[in-house]
């Protein structure tokens, strides 16, 4: 009656409704009843303190009763989202026990349908708590959480959903999007493979081998990408068995990731390619990242052989002294140790004219770098 006569009700009205439910025998009735004009009022009301203030009052009156009725705290929450669709993010950090309690006595489909109802109307400020709202469904759920974003455009949003499903459980969430990784669509290849950047399983390899047969030559780069947090031999003998591969930035672009890697089990098969009689065959560009590659796992180990190259006028048969000091040159400049950079500098004032060539083309280049 208060509620249908008053347009406010005061703070002791409020609560002596809330002693009501307390202590009628039957709350769970009145409680629906209280529920239903409540609805009303907030279809009404636009001030978001009275709007909290209602929330407080509702689930202190859950606190105090054993109702179990899912339909209506699914409607309670539907209806509430619907009329304020940013508002559930806010409450999970301000009332906390009660959306927990709620979230609890709800079953799986209605609690992950509200979950992303709410998230579906989050606004980029509220992109912060959207991973943390993920994290209040549980890893059953992951299947229909997966379904449920299909329709949001807005891929940040989607990718801090995946980041909170690969905390909720990476293992299950893993197992759903694998059937992306044959997706004709590459926005939905590259959200797998952002999925599988962000935990460490054990079949990652086999992943990255079936995006190596993809035809976007980008797919399969942002695939070898995978293998900068998969470092060991598995990953070591997939990249080694690249180098031989028909396309030469794939090649090029397994040489960086070893680098990368620093795999010291690697240097000496790179040195062997380096000693070969057809290495010479390869690409200017090809061989400057074997020696580059081989620079950065070795480190000062690799100066001495560096040294001799510069040093020397014959290398190799048919290679250039100017095209081999070129690639010595950059992985020289690659080291950054207090030794490279000494001998760097020192070869730039005596070394012989091929040596000088070299290290200025390397000097400019670095130079074109920071300025751009």
């Amino acid at each position: 009656k208060m509620f249908q006569t008053k347009d406010v009700l005061t703070q002791n009205e409020l609560k002596s409704i809330k002693q009501d439910l307390v202590e009628c025998e039957k709350p769970e009735r009145l409680l629906l009843d209280f529920v239903d004009m409540v609805l009303a009022v907030l279809m009404e009301e636009q001030d978001q303190e009275t709007f909290l203030g209602f929330i407080d009052y509702l689930g202190q009156a859950l606190e105090n009763t054993l109702m179990q009725n899912h339909l209506y705290l699914s409607r309670i929450l539907m209806e509430l989202v619907r009329k304020f669709p940013i508002k559930p993010i806010p409450i999970l950090n301000s009332h906390p026990t009660f959306m927990a309690q709620i979230l609890e006595r709800l079953w799986t489909p209605q609690r992950i349908q509200m979950l992303f109802l709410s998230i579906s109307h989050a606004q980029e400020s509220d992109y912060e708590n959207i991973e943390t709202l993920v994290q209040l469904t549980y890893p059953g759920a992951i299947e229909q959480a997966l379904q449920l974003i299909e329709s949001f455009d807005d891929k940040n949003k989607v990718k801090i959903i995946l980041r909170g499903l690969a905390k909720l459980s990476p293992s299950e969430l893993l197992d759903q999007i694998t059937p992306w990784f044959s997706s004709k669509d590459p926005e939905i290849i590259r959200l797998g493979i952002y999925v599988l950047s962000l935990t460490q399983q054990d079949n990652i390899i086999d992943i990255v081998k079936k995006l190596l047969q993809n035809d976007s030559p980008s797919i399969k780069k942002e695939g070898l990408m995978l293998l900068k947090n998969c470092p060991g031999s598995q990953s070591r003998e997939l990249l080694v068995n690249l180098l031989s591969d028909s396309d030469t930035d794939v090649r090029v672009f397994a040489l960086r990731l070893l680098g990368v890697i620093g795999d010291k089990a690697i240097v000496k098969k790179l040195g062997e390619a380096i000693l070969s009689k057809t290495f010479h065959e390869k690409s200017l560009n090809e061989r400057k990242h074997y020696f580059v590659t081989v620079a950065k796992i070795a480190g000062d180990d690799f100066l001495p052989f560096l040294e001799n190259i510069f040093e020397t006028k014959n290398w190799f048969g048919n290679q250039t002294l100017s095209e081999l000091c070129l690639c010595a040159a950059f992985a020289l400049s690659s080291i950054k140790t207090e030794k490279s950079k000494e001998m760097l500098a020192r070869l730039s004032k005596t070394g012989n004219k091929a040596t000088r060539h070299a290290i200025e083309v390397i000097t400019k280049s670095s130079l074109e770098t920071r300025a751009s």
